[in-house]
């Protein structure tokens, strides 16, 4: 497996560093790498003093493992993963499946290291934004918005900003047209640059809905609620196993568990459970072979009604209307 050890940052200073270990160089932004490493299209650039993405479209041809050990801890990043094959993030000793069905969201405090790894064979469409903690702050400052966390949210004596997600709907879209664009057309990069702020608001609508909790957490703990989430999402055809349950997994108090849980997915366990179960529900009946009544028993909802609600109530709309429009 290839190694390349690199950091991130809203300054593009660490591009020729990232790109040399892949034994490449850097042409207008666009990293320019042998074929026998992946083939596609790997592309940085600033939106803003405060914002930069970094795109990536491509296939690996063989293993690699990228270790982010970021010099400055001035920045958050936000990573969207569309990715289809085999993709981890590794925190400590934890690693978090990622991509298109799995989990393809996470928002990440730039002083965590990070681990990625990549195998061959792998279809990646990555997009990374690295937004300055400053930025955002003043941003939620002039918004009004966690007035009453803002003063700790970004300070790392207080809090680490630790979040795995699946995007909501509109950032899937908005994903989805970006990927469909040629990015050696002229218009690529204000299409881009439109995405990000885009995706950017998306982030914070969808952290609006969710529950801020400043807490400072470390590898331990990110461990063992990692390994609860990877548990609920192995059981989304079975019922809640309940707190007690994942709390003792944990090695953890259940008023510990519930607070941490909140922390680092933004939900309470049983809330992540049935949204994943919904979402899971919606992939289910994409597929003509499934009925509703089949998949509100294969899922374990009550009976076809209890489904049909929460769905409407997940989704705005009618499981059957979803089905029809497909």
């Amino acid at each position: 497996m290839k190694e390349i050890t690199h950091s991130f940052g809203v300054e593009t200073d660490w591009v020729d560093h990232m790109v040399q270990q892949l034994d490449g160089e850097v042409v207008n932004g666009r990293f320019i790498v042998p074929r026998e490493v992946y083939t596609g299209s790997h592309y940085v650039t600033s939106v803003s003093p405060h914002i930069t993405v970094m795109l990536a479209d491509m296939t690996y041809q063989q293993d690699v493992c990228y270790k982010l050990r970021n010099r400055n801890h001035d920045f958050v990043g936000i990573y969207f993963n569309l990715n289809e094959g085999e993709s981890l993030h590794i925190l400590g000793e934890t690693a978090r499946p990622m991509g298109r069905w799995k989990f393809n969201l996470a928002i990440l405090d730039s002083a965590l290291d990070v681990d990625y790894s990549v195998k061959a064979g792998t279809k990646t469409f990555n997009l990374s934004l690295f937004v300055r903690k400053s930025f955002l702050k003043e941003y939620l400052t002039r918004s009004h918005i966690f007035t009453d966390v803002l003063d700790h949210l970004f300070d790392d004596a207080y809090n680490t900003i630790v979040r795995y997600d699946r995007m909501d709907n509109h950032a899937w879209q908005v994903i989805h047209d970006l990927q469909r664009r040629d990015p050696n057309a002229i218009s690529f990069d204000v299409f881009l640059q439109a995405s990000v702020y885009f995706l950017l608001a998306s982030c914070i609508d969808q952290g609006l809905n969710r529950d801020v909790l400043i807490q400072k957490v470390d590898n331990t703990d990110i461990k063992a609620i990692l390994a609860a989430q990877s548990y609920l999402l192995e059981q989304l055809e079975n019922p809640f196993p309940g707190i007690s349950v994942l709390a003792k997994d944990a090695n953890m108090s259940e008023t510990k568990f519930k607070r941490l849980y909140l922390k680092v997915t933004g939900m309470s366990p049983s809330s992540f459970f049935m949204d994943n179960k919904l979402t899971l529900a919606r992939e289910l009946l994409e597929d003509p072979q499934y009925t509703i009544a089949e998949v509100a028993h294969r899922l374990h909802f009550a009976d076809p009604s209890h489904l049909t609600s929460l769905f409407k109530n997940r989704f705005g709309i009618l499981p059957k209307e979803y089905s029809n429009l497909l």
